[in-house]
């Protein structure tokens, strides 16, 4: 009996030993299973944390534009004139503008993506108004004040054949007298003294003219006259004879046509006139002289070979 028990007692630790080993194994699957949690969810936010700085990173890159005005218009003024600095990024089409809302000017670009043009200011106080265009149909505007210098006193504005002469008489001396068409070269008279005369070629078509009068004393008067000259074109038809056109943006008068010494007068009263000539001799004189409503004319004159 004793043996019994000696052999019964070693069997109950045995199975109590068993029992304590099967504790530890499921402390430890949960420990474990718990770690695998802490991991995933470390991941996770360690993945949210970089989506976050992700996502920063692009809105520093896109940054906006600080300055997207395609279109530039800079005014600086002289004593009698405006610079107007114009810059497009997509290049220039064309340039208008305006003096009180009067005698609209357009100068066309090729697309040059900055110019310069040179405005005379009108006398007494104008609004100028400049429109840009670039070549893609963009557009920007500027509009301002500006008040010009006082005109000059003209006592005759005369012609010959193909010669225009303006008189300006001062009480002041006048220093020299400044003169040009539309954008061209200004050209420079020396006087010294309150009476001058000017004499200048006329040029076909509608263009401005405009007198600068310079004093001693360093101030200036100035003048834009608008000045419409009849266009003549003589030109051989292909029948032994010629055609003769006059156009005009102003009422033609009437044509004056001299041929070998035979001169009729036409009277017109339209911008556009047209005739045929023909010729008789081997050599063949032509004067042709047309005349606007407003007094302005061209001559032209030629010898034509049949």
């Amino acid at each position: 009996m004793n043996q019994i028990l000696s052999v019964e007692a070693p069997r109950e630790k045995k199975s109590t030993k068993t029992r304590q080993k099967t504790g530890g194994t499921n402390t430890k699957s949960a420990i474990t299973f718990f770690c695998i949690i802490l991991i995933l969810f470390g991941v996770a936010l360690i993945g949210v944390a970089i989506f976050s700085n992700t996502g920063k990173n692009e809105e520093v890159i896109e940054q906006p534009i600080a300055d997207s005005k395609l279109i530039k218009i800079g005014v600086s003024q002289a004593l009698t004139n405006l610079e107007v600095e114009i810059k497009a990024d997509n290049g220039i089409s064309k340039i208008e503008y305006s003096w009180s809302g009067h005698n609209k000017k357009e100068i066309k670009k090729n697309g040059e993506t900055s110019t310069t043009i040179n405005i005379d200011i009108p006398s007494g106080k104008n609004t100028l108004k400049i429109i840009v265009t670039d070549i893609i149909g963009e557009q920007d505007e500027y509009t301002e004040v500006y008040t010009g210098a006082e005109e000059p006193n003209v006592t005759s504005f005369t012609q010959d054949n193909n010669k225009l002469t303006i008189t300006v008489k001062e009480e002041k001396t006048i220093s020299s007298v400044v003169y040009y068409y539309d954008q061209e070269e200004e050209k420079t008279l020396d006087i010294g003294s309150n009476e001058a005369k000017v004499e200048f070629d006329k040029k076909e078509g509608e263009h401005d003219f405009t007198l600068k009068v310079v004093f001693q004393d360093k101030t200036i008067k100035q003048v834009t006259q608008k000045i419409f000259i009849p266009v003549i074109k003589i030109e051989a038809n292909g029948e032994g004879g010629i055609n003769l056109t006059a156009t005009d943006t102003r009422i033609i008068k009437s044509v004056k046509i001299n041929l070998n010494d035979e001169e009729t007068i036409e009277n017109v009263n339209n911008n556009q006139f047209s005739k045929k000539l023909e010729l008789v001799n081997q050599e063949n004189r032509l004067i042709v002289i047309v005349e606007n409503e407003d007094g302005f004319s061209n001559t032209k004159k030629t010898i034509i070979k049949k």
